[in-house]
């Protein structure tokens, strides 16, 4: 029982931390206890054997009756020797149960060690319930556990406490088969007595018929040993009662606890199946789980890159606003000073006619320069889109070949 209940509390263990434990062996019936019943019933046997190869002694009312095995009197009461006028009354011995003591339901119940109420055993007023015989367990919640491993261990826990609770009425159905063998050793030993006296007797009164005394005192000896016969013929008639009453009570709970166990080894059975299922659905979430950190690790990451993309293009288009507001300050700066041309000229056409021509010339240069300086702007301005599209172009050609790159490193790691 030693190495099953240490196989028992490793299952135990396995189950608070959700490892798969090997399978426990749930015999729980020791061979030594097995060899005792056998040993108990063969001497049982032997000695009846015994008992009924006797010779009874030569009497007329004795001739009727006989040693424990065979039947003493055809009904209790009935067909008994008289001795001087009295007849004995059969004196039961002092047993634990008697003819008349038949055990009730409750009794029953507490020899047992089983309730009609929940099925739950207890013997002597203790309860199965006991903290300080339960194995210390470790805590079902921790931090690394997830929430819907949590369930499960409860559930596993249950399971347990139910698996405990087996194995303490299993030793309770130990202790007492233990209780009724040695109540049957007691009992074969008194029989045994009995009939060592009976054969006493018996020896006495050949002996005394042989011897040549007078007739009353033979009749008064031989009626006091009849009684004294019949009295213990009576104990032996009771303990051979008993003696069944306790047979048939010890297979009853031998069947009982069989029953049990064969009850309890299926439910723990369809624990350990519901257990394995649990383990796989748990490694297949665990699975899916690692699976979905990647992807959004894969993502982050991506994210990352495509935010310091955007801020590269904010940057240059901020750089190219500057530039542009830079190009129109310098338009600006070019009109305001056509237009101070125009002014100085037309003062110069009012003041003086001669030169007009002057001015016309003047004229034509500053159109000259007008489209001159458009051209310039246009082409300024194309030039810098050109530049932009191109460093545009070239970034993205880059990052392409950056995430190419990437893909075959990763695929190479696969």
């Amino acid at each position: 029982m030693d190495k099953q209940q240490q196989e028992f509390h490793k299952r135990l263990e396995g189950m608070a931390k959700n490892e798969c434990v090997p399978q426990v062996n749930r015999n729980y019936l020791s061979d030594k206890f097995a060899k005792e019943l056998r040993r108990a019933r063969d001497a049982s046997t032997k000695n009846s054997q015994k008992r009924c190869n006797l010779s009874p002694v030569p009497c007329t009312q004795i001739l009727k009756s006989n040693i424990p095995g065979c039947d003493m009197y055809s009904s209790r009461g009935k067909d008994r020797p008289q001795c001087g006028g009295t007849s004995p009354e059969p004196v039961y011995g002092r047993s634990k149960l008697s003819p008349r003591d038949e055990p009730k339901s409750s009794n029953v119940a507490r020899l047992t060690g089983f309730r009609s109420g929940n099925g739950r055993g207890a013997s002597d007023g203790e309860s199965d319930d006991d903290p300080s015989r339960r194995p210390p367990r470790r805590p079902l919640h921790s931090e690394n556990i997830p929430p819907y491993e949590a369930s499960n261990k409860n559930t596993f826990s249950k399971a347990a406490q139910n698996l405990e609770g087996l194995e303490e009425k299993v030793d309770c159905l130990n202790t007492q088969a233990q209780q009724l063998l040695k109540q049957l050793k007691r009992e074969q030993t008194e029989r045994e007595k009995v009939t060592e006296l009976y054969e006493e007797a018996t020896a006495e009164l050949r002996r005394m018929r042989e011897k040549e005394r007078p007739a009353t005192d033979m009749e008064t000896r031989i009626r006091r040993l009849e009684c004294e016969r019949d009295e213990a013929l009576a104990k032996v008639r009771t303990a051979q009662v008993d003696n069944e009453e306790l047979k048939i009570k010890l297979d009853r709970t031998m069947e009982e606890a069989s029953r049990d166990r064969q009850r309890w080894t299926d439910k723990a059975s369809a624990f350990e199946h519901r257990l394995h299922t649990a383990e796989s659905d748990r490694d297949e979430l665990t699975r899916r789980h690692n699976r979905t950190l990647e992807v959004l690790a894969k993502m982050e990451q991506q994210q990352d890159e495509q935010k310091a993309r955007i801020t590269m293009l904010d940057d240059q288009k901020q750089e190219h606003l500057k530039q542009i507001e830079n190009l129109g300050l310098f338009v600006k700066d070019l009109e305001q000073t056509t237009k101070q041309l125009h002014d100085k000229v037309d003062e110069k056409r009012h003041e003086n006619h001669q030169a007009q021509e002057r001015v016309t010339q003047l004229e034509d240069m500053l159109i000259k320069l007008d489209q001159h300086l458009s051209g310039e702007k246009d082409r300024f301005i194309q030039q810098q889109n050109d530049a932009y599209q191109a460093q545009v172009r070239n970034q993205e050609i880059r990052t392409e070949v950056k995430n190419i790159i990437r893909k075959k490193n990763s695929r190479m790691c696969d």
